[in-house]
């Protein structure tokens, strides 16, 4: 659902709690910033670009909005404004960027396991 290589279903509308966040944005941004939310919510990961989103789920979320599901120009994966959406989308889902530390826990917790399992194996 959500990419043109896949079958276009009908996804839940935004919650009152998205809808709020999506009309705080400028009027110009509202469709780009929902159709990343709702994109996310389904699958867990943003789209590559707005492009990629199926023409149907456009449609859909456009309608909620009340607005033409013409995709804006102003959402390249590269800009601050894409940046800035992605990292208020996550906080709403309580997920955050990795940071170094997070790999440096994730090694030693590799680690530990991977002991355990040798010791266990070895006794």
């Amino acid at each position: 659902m959500g990419l043109n290589d896949e079958t276009s279903e009908r996804v839940p509308p935004l919650t009152p709690t998205e809808y709020a966040l999506v009309m705080a944005k400028n009027a110009a941004n509202r469709l780009g910033f929902a159709l990343l939310l709702v994109f996310y919510r389904e699958h867990g990961r943003f789209p590559p670009s707005l492009a990629k989103i199926d023409s149907g789920l456009q449609a859909q979320v456009a309608g909620q909005l009340g607005q033409e599901s013409t995709l804006p120009d102003r959402y390249d994966p590269l800009q601050r404004t894409w940046k800035r959406a992605r990292a208020e989308i996550r906080a709403l889902f309580g997920f955050r960027e990795a940071t170094v530390t997070d790999a440096d826990n994730l090694a030693i917790w590799l680690r530990d396991c991977v002991i355990a399992a040798v010791s266990s194996d070895l006794a």
